[in-house]
């Protein structure tokens, strides 16, 4: 973590919450305040321009070392930071809101006298500190999603300025020998304003949670995730503590004729002026961080849920109804708590603490560290290749040529090796099987592969994925479309790109592919016939792609040609496939196969046939790998 920069970043958005706070506090809270009471805010208000203001330039220095990757004297000699204001979107905002907070320095003095003057003062401050979103993982998305985001990141700064910067002149007032009236009608005010913060920064923080983490394994087993949990423990002990003084406090401050509420009231304020200071400075460390749903997630509890644990319908409907009465138990236990029903309470707990363990316990599995870990490789041919190699050089000699456990040394072994292509092997998450890889095997009969490093584990994987799902397609992948499961097509680059498609993935999001491997002369007719064919083709949706001289790309494909009951042969001379637009091999032809593709509405009919089990029929297997889209 870059302490330095991170330290930048809390004093100043502490110091544009804190200006924002004030100016929005005399702008929709007011109430009468006294000459000494002006000074105060206007004091406050000076210090967090001072904050905000000349902690700029180390901030951009800090940015610019980080951007450059070097020393801050290297930085600031070679002008990186001059680049960074010119250049960059960052700079631009910096700049904007540099001018917005100089242009509220005049409005300092006046803040309390005029409520037209705080109002055009607290817009300013407002502006200026949802700038702050550009300037974050929220600046750097695009289209709707970026728009969504932006949003949300721009309420959600707003929001926690004008509650989290309005705490410390809440407190200046209550603390102030005013009228106790006056003084229970701003808390009621800042109440008011305050639930309508909290539900703005719980809705607006519930969508950048969705953009920045995403789901549950990143956010318990990422560092950003972790940090996100310290920040929601702190808001969780503001909300307490904001609950205490909105239900018990506030309604106090009007029954009493003396001023402890208000003492208490002031006291709890500055607290939650402390822990909103804890949550500037997580939220300034999250800004310098990776999102969770970036990096692969450490999962750190033994077990977790999955609803493959409850195939049976018996256990799935015991699992639903026990949850449905826990939650019921939970609901009623806290509006007994609320409403002090004891009776609530204890039908409540009995309900909650007698079933809720039973979901639980019928939903969880074993799971490892990488139980969530998707592969940074993705589903193409180069990553195949690598892990083919890597599976003879360490692994066929146990598991046998086809992953199924018949390997020469496997008879020799105290426990045989598993089937890698069984079923039950293609359920398990890849990254249980990363892990295994990475530990060894329960039994200690496995070595461990944590020498390979990650990116060679997972080619392994990959290989073993493409070769499981091979096997499984031999008796289904012929000639003639089917509506069964078939077989991922891994990605390559295209010898000769077809206009904006480099890729096989790209051109087959555009169209269905007919891919050609040929071995010349052999193939020569059969090449001649598909370009005479190719305007057909072409109105026909077919995209042509013809391998002539790639041993790489026609050796992982050789997995996809066995014949059902045929030892494997090396690959023909001339194959054909029928990929669909979701990327699935759909179909498979050599000479001499029927249908025959040497008859141009044979080979329209199957081509028809594919778009029509892409689109209505055929439901595309989830695959167990992870698929990078692009």
């Amino acid at each position: 973590m870059d302490v330095p920069l991170v330290a930048a970043r809390a004093v100043h958005f502490a110091g544009a919450i804190s200006l924002t706070g004030v100016f929005g506090f005399a702008a929709l809270i007011g109430g009468r305040t006294s000459p000494r009471l002006r000074a105060r805010f206007a004091r406050l208000g000076w210090i967090s321009a001072a904050m905000a203001l000349l902690v700029v330039p180390p901030w951009l220095l800090f940015v610019a070392q980080n951007m450059s990757a070097d020393t801050l004297a290297a930085t600031i000699a070679s002008g990186t930071a001059r680049t960074v204001l010119i250049d960059t979107q960052f700079g631009h905002v910096v700049v904007l809101r540099v001018v917005l907070l100089l242009a509220l320095l005049p409005c300092i003095a006046w803040i309390g006298k005029r409520r037209s003057v705080d109002g055009i003062a607290a817009t300013l401050a407002a502006v200026s500190l949802a700038a702050v979103a550009w300037q974050g993982h929220a600046g750097a998305d695009f289209g709707w999603a970026g728009a969504i985001h932006l949003t949300a990141d721009v309420t959600h700064v707003i929001a926690a300025g004008l509650w989290l910067g309005a705490l410390l002149p809440l407190a200046l007032l209550l603390r102030d020998p005013s009228d106790i009236a006056d003084r229970y009608v701003v808390a009621r005010r800042f109440s008011s304003l305050g639930v309508i913060c909290v539900a703005a920064l719980l809705a607006s923080g519930a969508v950048n949670t969705w953009y920045l983490v995403g789901s549950l394994p990143a956010l318990l087993g990422t560092p950003y995730g972790q940090t996100l949990l310290a920040k929601l423990a702190l808001v969780a002990a503001l909300l307490m503590l904001a609950a205490i003084n909105r239900w018990h406090l506030v309604p106090q401050l009007a029954a009493m004729r003396d001023d402890r509420a208000a003492r208490r009231l002031a006291r709890h304020a500055a607290i939650e002026a402390v822990l909103g200071l804890g949550v500037i400075a997580i939220v300034a460390a999250l800004g310098t961080m990776v999102p969770a749903a970036h990096e692969q997630p450490w999962w750190p509890l033994p077990y977790r849920l999955s609803l493959a644990a409850v195939a049976a319908p018996s256990l799935r409907l015991q699992a639903m109804v026990t949850g449905i009465l826990a939650l019921l138990g939970l609901a009623l236990l806290i509006s007994g708590i609320w409403w002090r029903r004891l009776w609530a309470v204890v039908a409540g707990a009995a309900l909650f603490l007698g079933l809720g363990w039973r979901p639980i316990e019928l939903l969880a599995v074993a799971a490892t560290p990488t139980s969530y870990a998707v592969s940074p490789e993705p589903f193409a041919v180069p990553s195949i290749a690598d892990g083919s190699a890597l599976y003879q050089q360490h692994c066929v000699s146990c598991h046998g040529p086809d992953g199924e456990g018949d390997g020469p040394l496997a008879a020799k072994l105290p426990v045989m090796p598993p089937n890698l292509a069984s079923p039950q092997m293609a359920s398990r998450r890849p990254g249980d099987l990363f892990w295994s890889l990475t530990a060894g095997g329960s039994d200690g009969v496995m070595p461990s592969f944590a020498a390979l490093d990650p990116v060679q584990r997972w080619d392994l994987l990959d290989f073993l994925q493409a070769q499981r799902e091979a096997l499984a397609a031999t008796s289904t992948l012929i000639a003639g479309v089917t509506v069964a499961p078939a077989p991922r097509a891994p990605d390559f680059a295209l010898p000769v790109p077809q206009g904006d498609a480099g890729t096989l993935q790209a051109l087959r999001a555009q169209s269905t592919v007919l891919l050609v491997f040929a071995t010349l002369p052999q193939s020569q007719a059969r090449l001649d016939q598909l370009q005479s064919w190719r305007a057909a083709l072409g109105k026909a949706g077919v995209a042509l792609v013809t391998i002539e001289d790639a041993p790489g790309i026609r050796a992982v494909y050789a997995l996809y040609e066995r014949r059902p009951q045929v030892p494997p042969q090396p690959p023909a001379a001339h194959v054909e496939f029928l990929i669909d637009r979701a990327g699935y091999i759909r179909a498979r032809w050599r000479p001499g196969d029927t249908p025959d593709w040497t008859q141009l509405p044979a080979l329209q009919r199957e081509i028809a046939a594919t778009t029509q089990t892409t689109t209505t029929t055929f439901t595309p297997v989830i695959p167990t790998g992870h698929v990078h889209e692009g």
